[in-house]
């Protein structure tokens, strides 16, 4: 037996905001978030993110991104998100 805990996040095409997920590297939370990782130096990164995931326990990471683009003006066009 297979059990799955992903999380599928469906983003319009007319409101996505970002070119491309760096698929094990991006996180996903919910709702709006006022947050800005230093990358100006390894430790900086590592600091940034034990500050994270202290205020967002519950985000998860894209392990998955699919552009789902049908067609020219399609309202069905969308980009998918899978992670855990």
């Amino acid at each position: 037996m297979l059990i799955s805990d992903d999380v599928n996040i469906y983003v319009q095409r007319e409101i996505a905001v970002f070119p491309k997920c760096t698929e094990s590297m991006d996180m996903a939370v919910k709702g709006n978030i006022d947050f800005a990782f230093d990358n100006t130096s390894p430790k900086t990164v590592s600091d940034s993110l034990k500050v994270f995931n202290s205020l967002y326990p519950d985000k998860v990471t894209v392990h998955t991104y699919e552009d789902k683009n049908y067609s020219v003006g399609s309202q069905l066009d969308h980009i998918k998100l899978i992670a855990r």
